[in-house]
């Protein structure tokens, strides 16, 4: 069982994909969610990742989830499996990542790294790629979309067999994150 004093408490909000933060308690908070004027909120990659790592918990309607019940919501938000894969991959490698809007994976310098730094620029954008099977239309797509507004390096994602790999798109080589 979690201790509660040293546990993040999350909650969920009807119709919001997000995690409302109850209890902040851990260094967490500092590079990972969304501060609001009300708050704090983390997506759901970020929830189920340290829920996982025994460092959240997760109710619904005041109701703690077990861990299968924390991975359903995931199905809910409408977040494939893999890409929570690829996420988790990044993490345990210990990237700071920021979530886009567009639902990319930023990737940040771990040094003077805080979610409110705005300013601070990625050094890499992970895109996840839903299908082995993609055109290269799809794949040019993909790219030009996630260049938009950044210059950073993008990084296509892809699960295959279970084992996630990383691809520089500039340049086709596999890529170190």
């Amino acid at each position: 069982m979690l201790s509660p004093c040293n546990t993040i408490i999350l909650e969920t909000l009807p119709g919001d994909p997000m995690l409302n933060v109850v209890q902040k308690k851990t260094k967490h908070m500092g590079s990972m969610g969304v501060p609001t004027r009300n708050g704090h909120k983390m997506h759901i990659e970020e929830a189920l990742f340290l829920v996982q790592c025994r460092k959240a918990m997760i109710r619904h309607q005041g109701t703690p989830l077990r861990l299968q019940e924390c991975m359903y919501l995931l199905e809910s938000c409408s977040l494939p499996l893999n890409k929570f894969t690829v996420y988790k991959n990044l993490k345990n490698l210990g990237h700071m990542i920021r979530i886009s809007e567009e639902g990319f994976y930023d990737l940040f310098a771990a040094e003077g790294y805080s979610m409110s730094n705005k300013k601070l620029k990625p050094t890499c954008r992970v895109v996840y790629c839903p299908s082995a099977d993609m055109t290269s239309d799809d794949l040019v797509n993909l790219v030009k979309k996630a260049s938009e507004g950044t210059s950073a390096k993008i990084v296509l994602a892809k699960i295959r067999n279970g084992i996630c790999s990383f691809v520089c798109a500039a340049t086709g080589m596999i890529f170190e994150p």
